[in-house]
């Protein structure tokens, strides 16, 4: 589902996470798809509009439409990212969703990482902040990949406390 990767910056203390979900189609080819189902919708429509049956190229119209607004809702979230910097005593968490960037800083010795189980069977949601403010992380990740960032991410908040 998705992807995380850890980096150790220039051989100092401080560690990078980043998590990306995966993106099997580049912009191109996303908008390639889009053509591609639109002109055979279109084209089938006209034949059928040829033949006599005029409502049916309003609705082949109206199907290229709704593929292109769902193709154009993915690719807004096409450079969506989280960020974990743990830099001495802090901890940054940096993300992007749709083009909306936060940024959140917690205090290293205070940070945890809990598991919000849910209900529905569905993975563990994984928080991490501390004195009662916490935020989501990996959510693009499947489960066992968010168990994985969980216990990298207790085991790095744990690690050289300055």
């Amino acid at each position: 589902m998705g992807q995380h990767h850890t980096q150790q910056v220039d051989g100092s203390n401080r560690i990078e996470i980043l998590i990306r979900p995966n993106r099997s189609l580049t912009p191109a080819a996303m908008l390639a798809v889009v053509m591609a189902v639109a002109l055979v919708s279109l084209a089938i429509g006209l034949g059928f509009w040829m033949m006599g049956a005029h409502l049916i190229l309003p609705f082949a119209g109206l199907e290229a439409l709704v593929v292109g607004v769902a193709f154009w809702s993915l690719s807004r979230h096409q450079a969506d990212y989280e960020r974990i910097v743990i830099d001495g005593d802090q901890v940054e968490l940096m993300s992007c969703t749709g083009g909306k960037e936060s940024r959140t800083r917690f205090q290293r010795y205070w940070a945890r990482v809990h598991r919000a189980h849910t209900a529905d069977g569905r993975p563990p949601r994984i928080l991490l902040g501390s004195h009662g403010r916490f935020v989501e992380v990996g959510s693009a990740l499947d489960g066992p990949a968010r168990e994985a960032l969980a216990r990298e991410l207790m085991i790095r908040l744990r690690a050289d406390r300055v």
